[in-house]
């Protein structure tokens, strides 16, 4: 599955997320990167997809019951908005529960005094 190349209005999370968009870990651990043209990836946890994240979410909902997938988001919310952009209607009536991480609790947030990256687009 790929994720978004962009954010969908602007882009400042290069600073925080690097190009590879974990804080450079590519250049850090080449050892970790995946070959995209590899098709011989194996794993029981990990299985690769030729689809945008968008459209493997559209799929995953539309192969479960409905309100019985979570939707878990470690970082900015772009591949959600891309899935409400496509379908808005099946992820309303579909999807469960959306479970965020970010924010700032009783410390201060890494792009301003109540934000962290991953949550600032929605204050601005």
């Amino acid at each position: 599955m790929a994720g978004s190349n962009f954010p969908l209005l602007f882009s400042y999370f290069s600073e925080f997320y690097l190009r590879d968009g974990l804080a450079g870990i590519a250049e850090r651990h080449p050892d970790l990167n995946i070959n995209p043209n590899e098709s011989s990836v194996s794993s029981s946890w990990f299985q690769s997809k030729n689809q945008s994240g968008a459209e493997l979410v559209l799929d995953i909902l539309r192969s479960r019951p409905s309100r019985s997938i979570t939707y878990l988001a470690l970082g900015p919310l772009t591949n959600l908005a891309a899935t409400l952009r496509l379908d808005s209607t099946l992820v309303r009536d579909r999807l469960g529960l959306v479970v965020c991480m970010g924010g700032a609790l009783d410390v201060p947030g890494n792009t301003s005094p109540v934000a962290e990256c991953a949550c600032r687009p929605s204050f601005y």
